[in-house]
């Protein structure tokens, strides 16, 4: 038995079954993709009947970003070479894919999501050999996948610990992280994790950065909203919630005051910009009272209140959207699920609870898009009242547990991506981890 298990993992490290190599530059504009493109329903599990069944929301495509499976252009002749590459799409076989080969792991955090769903955006950190943080962006039209890596070195995987946000026609990007482009420290203790930052233009090329927060404390979790300038707010893996602005906003002449500490004994947290300052979301790790504290322009507390009945957990981030009379929550907990709207002075308007979870919530003109972990899609109005619903069958049919999921509007579409993983023993007590990301665009329920 013990000779069987060795000769398992011995082999070629060959990707799991239907997935494709070889590298496929994008055809030039007007000209069909080639017809060894992965369709997209290769690409999230198969033909399930997808627009045939009743209640389903039609899904325009899917891709897997990571696992990157593709061959890979100038990684292939450098390994540790910056810079992008253009792959084929990982097809996957959905909750039926084979096994990966044995010690074959991929493990991802630092999820962002961004753009429209004609041009998406991805963040990830790939915490494998030769890993780092990732920028990707997907053309739907010709199935291709191009991504560049904006620092190599040491990320988190962890999906809470980094944040993908729009400026202007680019986007500031953030995660906790150690060593940044060709393993340069640029600061802070040997092997301590950061918030550390860049900004990138549209196309994910760094403009600015990366640069590097300190707080004085091992980073877990980081989000970040621009108001003024970009704050992040990020959890250490001591439970405190620091508030750090990052210097890379459209003014780069205005000064960001020095990182303070919100509170302590917090689990995780959010923040979004609104229309006065910042509001920030925070689950206590003691017994997940979820807190909501408002901010002015530069960061100062003004006032925080609990959300009764509402609680969250470690890897289970609050949703948190500003609309034009204050915020909309969204939250899955150790104890209770739901979506809440809340006015300027943090007093309730209505709640919602939907059966799957609030992992995610999105605000429409017209009300707030909610989406749950068992892939349900709803459309509530300004009062909360559910007036359309579909179900959406790539994260229905997702392959090993769903861990995270993000969502965003663009228009008369949604974007969604999905994170998960499916854990393979390999003999000997040892057990394979295997992430993955995949995004995927629909319309409006």
């Amino acid at each position: 038995m013990i000779v069987a298990l060795l000769l398992a993992c011995v082999g070629p490290e060959a990707g799991p079954a239907g997935v494709t190599g070889g590298v496929q530059e994008a055809p030039p504009t007007g000209q069909a993709a080639p017809p060894s493109t992965p369709t997209h329903v290769e690409a999230c599990g198969g033909d399930n009947g997808w627009s045939q069944a009743e209640g389903t929301l039609p899904v325009s495509w899917c891709a897997r970003v990571s696992p990157e499976l593709g061959s890979i252009t100038n990684e292939e002749e450098d390994p540790g070479a910056i810079g992008p590459h253009v792959g084929t799409l990982a097809p996957t076989a959905g909750s039926t894919a084979a096994a990966p080969p044995c010690g074959v792991e991929n493990l991802v955090g630092a999820l962002g999501l961004g753009g429209t769903a004609a041009a998406p955006a991805v963040l990830y950190c790939d915490q494998d050999k030769e890993g780092g943080v990732r920028f990707a962006t997907y053309n739907p039209a010709f199935e291709r996948i191009a991504s560049t890596f904006v620092a190599k070195g040491d990320c988190s995987a962890v999906p809470g610990s980094g944040t993908l946000t729009a400026l202007g026609e680019g986007w500031i990007v953030s995660w906790a992280g150690t060593t940044l482009a060709n393993d340069v420290d640029v600061g802070g203790a040997s092997g301590t994790y950061g918030i550390v930052a860049a900004r990138l233009d549209a196309s994910g090329s760094t403009v600015a950065g990366p640069v590097r927060v300190e707080v004085g404390e091992d980073i877990g979790h980081v989000d970040l909203a621009i108001g003024a300038y970009p704050l992040a707010v990020a959890v250490t893996w001591s439970g405190a919630v620091w508030l750090a602005p990052v210097p890379l906003g459209a003014d780069p002449t205005l000064a960001a005051p020095a990182p303070q500490r919100l509170t302590s004994g917090a689990a995780e947290a959010a923040i979004v910009a609104t229309g006065a300052g910042f509001t920030v979301a925070t689950c206590a790790d003691a017994d997940g009272q979820l807190t909501l504290w408002q901010l002015d322009a530069v960061g100062a507390v003004l006032g925080s209140a609990p959300v009764a009945g509402a609680t969250c957990g470690w890897s289970q981030r609050p949703s948190l959207v500003a609309t034009a009379g204050g915020v909309v929550l969204g939250w899955t907990g150790p104890t209770s699920a739901g979506v809440a709207a809340l006015g300027a002075d943090l007093a309730e308007a209505w709640r919602y609870t939907p059966p799957g979870g609030a992992t995610q919530v999105a605000a429409l003109d017209d009300g707030v898009l909610v989406v749950t972990r068992d892939g349900t899609v709803s459309r509530l109005d300004e009062s909360g009242v559910v007036v359309a619903s579909a179900v959406h069958p790539a994260l229905v049919d997702a392959e090993g547990s769903i861990g995270d999921l993000r969502l965003v509007v663009s228009g008369l579409d949604a974007l969604f991506l999905t994170y998960g993983m499916s854990n393979y023993p390999t003999g000997g007590g040892h057990v394979d981890t295997f992430d993955y990301v995949e995004i995927s665009a629909a319309p409006l329920p």
